[in-house]
Parts: C-alpha cells; structure tokens; sequence
C-alpha cells in the first residue's frame, strides 16, 4: 500500500474504487434521436433544472468570489442564442442534445470570443454546456466510484454523487460531500485501484508493478520531458502553427488526446476554444513573445486566461522558454501544471505556413508525419 498526504479536503471518509475523468462530451453523438419534440423538452427540463442548482448553490456559497463565479455561469445557461442553437439542431436535424449542447456552444462562444466584453462569457458557455450535456448523457458509475482528475471544473465540483480527488488547488466554490485537491502523484494510473481517505491521508492500492514516487517538491519545479520532437510528458504533440483546426485530424490519428504545443499569439488566445479535447496544453513562450515581451501585461492575460480554461477542463498546461528557465517560481505562481524541460526541439516538426513541407534540395515532404 502507499500513502500520499492531499494538500486540503472537505470532510469525510472516502472509500472505494478510482474512475479516472477522462475526455469531456463533444459536439458528435450518435442519432437522429426517435422523438424530437421530447428530447426538445429534455433539454429545455435539464437548463431549468439547471438553473435552479446553480441558484441554490449560489446561494450556499461562503465568500462573494463563488458567488459570483456561477452567477456568470447561470447567466450563460440562459444565453438565447445558444438555446435556439440547440432547438434547431434537435428539431431539424435529429441531433440527441447532449451533443447539439456541446456543439451549439462551440459555435456560439467562436462568435463571442471575437469581441474583447464577451470572451470570459464564452468560456463560462463552454463549461456550463459541457455540464449539460453530462447531465444529459451521464456516467455509467459504480455506486463505490472515487473520481479522480488533474482539475474539476466549478460545476463538477459542486454537481457529483461520489467523493473525488483532485491533483490541482483548492476549487474556487465549496460544496458537500468529500473531497480532496493537490493529491501529489494523481494521474491516469490510479484509475481501477482501491483508496481509502481519512481527512488528508490517502492510501492506495499498488500496482503490480508499483509507479515510481514522485520527486519532492523541493527538489525542483514539476518537468515536461521531451521524447524527441514528435511526444511531450507521454504524449503525442499537435503543433498549431496558426491553424486550431488541424487538431481534430490530430485526435484522429491518436489514440489519446494529445498535447498541443502553442507557438503563437493567436493560438494562445484560442486556447480557451479547444483546450477540452487536448491531453494538455504546452506554451513556448520562447517563439509566442521572445525576450521581454514575455512580460507584457497583454501576452500574461491571455496566458493566465488560458490557464483559467485549463483549469475548468481538467487539462494541465506547462510553460517554456528562457523567462520562464530564469525564474520557474514566477511562472509556477500563476498556476501552471508544469515547466517544458529545454527548448522545443525541431527536429520533424511541420510548418503549415506558405512554403511548408520542402525539405533541402527543394524536394517535397509529407505535410503531416508522425507529429501534427
């Protein structure tokens, strides 16, 4: 057995089997729905439901920063242009709501992030139809589960029938029923395994073949280790170059969700669009915003923004460059997950800017190989 000691928690005992969180619903599911005037009325049930759980936790919540967190989100749940999204797509196309919630939002917040006073709504729309369509095509869950993730979002915090753990900080709302955040060494390996928890104390099963323990915190700031040029942290890598739209061939190509490496402005500033069907999120701020420009209080807004989003998803993100190497405590502070280990390796990586994919010689190579 190995015990590991959680940073904080809210009270009770915890037993039980880990179900890792894994990928959040998307805009695709099977159809078209049999009924659709019903599933039209399923929906607009589950937003009044809605609505009412937001209200009432609201109203539960301790200090006016939880409060007014999901008043943002209840204001989201009624946003118009979204609901009629959903109808339509239900009523015309057969599309189950679950996923016309997640894709009718994927749209709407595109619309909103273009203007500068709307963009914290269109992530507070993207959570709160993700959390719909949960509620509408829910978990499969044994009545022992313990949940378990790198982050839950606001509303999957307060909205869950089972305990959880959680390897990031203290959730921003408080709720009932048990819980623990900053477990060291949390990941996908503990899915299956048996834990018990006693206030901050967790024991859990070992594998046959134990994981290592994780280096102490003194020892140095979290690592993302580089695999080459084509795997970052155990994963695959999409690199963006300016076009988000090449990570769903991405997710295609791989049997994981991989990590998108962010090297420009722009895809920086779109993180909060796509940061759910990433493994994670890695910042090379080296090519972003070179030299000082890295403390420009406009690129740290848009990576504290990045952050934020990550952090409702579940998805961890590491930052890399010289500013970052200088002073890793600095960047750690705002809440990142990790810090890249060198700089971005080169080597395989492809461009899709004019010119890509011709190699020495001028010769034509695949535009897309074992990296995106």
């Amino acid at each position: 057995m190995r015990t590991v000691t959680a940073a904080g928690c809210w009270p009770g005992r915890i037993r039980g089997r880990v179900v890792w969180l894994g990928a959040e619903p998307s805009g695709q599911a099977p159809g078209p729905v049999a009924d659709r005037a019903e599933e039209v009325r399923r929906f607009r049930r589950e937003v009044s439901r809605g609505l009412a759980d937001l209200e009432a936790w609201s109203e539960g919540q301790p200090v006016l920063e939880g409060r007014l967190l999901l008043q943002g989100y209840r204001d989201a749940l009624q946003e118009e242009s979204w609901i009629r999204r959903v109808c339509l797509a239900v009523d015309q196309e057969g599309m189950p709501a679950a996923g016309a919630a997640v894709a009718a939002a994927e749209k709407v917040s595109a619309v909103m992030v273009q203007r500068e006073a709307l963009r914290e709504r269109a992530g507070y729309l993207l959570t709160v139809a993700r959390w719909i369509a949960r509620r509408l095509r829910p978990l499969d869950l044994p009545e022992d589960a313990v949940l378990a993730a790198e982050q839950l979002s606001p509303l999957e915090t307060l909205d869950r029938r089972h305990p959880a753990l959680i390897a990031g900080p203290e959730p921003p709302v408080r709720g009932g029923g048990p819980l623990l955040w900053g477990v060291p060494g949390l990941g996908p390996h503990w899915h299956g395994r048996r834990v018990e928890a006693d206030g901050l104390t967790i024991t859990l099963e070992e594998e046959v073949e134990p994981e290592p323990e994780p280096a102490p915190a003194e020892s140095g700031p979290p690592l993302w280790e580089w695999e080459g040029s084509s795997r970052l942290n155990g994963r695959p890598v999409c690199r963006l170059n300016g076009d988000p739209g090449i990570l769903q061939g991405a997710r295609k190509q791989w049997d994981q969700p991989p990590v998108v490496l962010v090297s420009r402005l722009d895809d920086l500033a779109a993180v909060p669009l796509f940061v759910r069907e990433t493994g994670g999120v890695a910042v090379d701020l080296d090519k972003a915003a070179p030299g000082p420009r890295g403390h420009h209080p406009g690129v740290r807004r848009l990576l504290e923004e990045a952050i934020q989003a990550a952090g409702e998803a579940g998805v961890p993100v590491a930052v890399g460059g010289e500013l970052v190497r200088r002073n890793p405590a600095e960047w750690l502070a705002l809440g990142i997950s990790g810090i890249l280990n060198g700089p971005v390796p080169r080597k395989g990586a492809v461009s899709r800017t004019k010119g890509a994919g011709r190699g020495q010689g001028g010769r034509r190579q695949p535009e897309r190989g074992n990296e995106t």
